[in-house]
């Protein structure tokens, strides 16, 4: 899962949002990119390059079990999520 982050992403609220939403999804089975919104606008080649290479190695796990679509409203405990530098 991909997901753009904006500036309500550097609020507390949002970080806490985020935080309990990244930790629930986890929980699921999913991996979750998170990219800055500015990486996207300025480097959006670079980021899909990224995305793609992603993609690609989360695929070639044969261990990695399938999941359905996620929920619209993530909830759980407080977590991490990746990131680019």
């Amino acid at each position: 899962m991909v997901e753009v982050d904006g500036d309500l992403h550097e609020t507390e609220a949002g970080k806490r949002h985020d935080a309990n939403r990244y930790s629930y999804l986890r929980s699921l089975g999913y991996v979750i990119l998170r990219i800055d919104e500015p990486d996207v606008i300025n480097s959006a080649w670079h980021v899909a390059q990224f995305v793609k290479e992603k993609a690609e190695r989360v695929a070639g796990d044969p261990t990695r079990p399938l999941r359905g679509h996620p929920p619209l409203k993530g909830e759980g405990d407080a977590g991490a999520a990746e990131e680019i530098a």
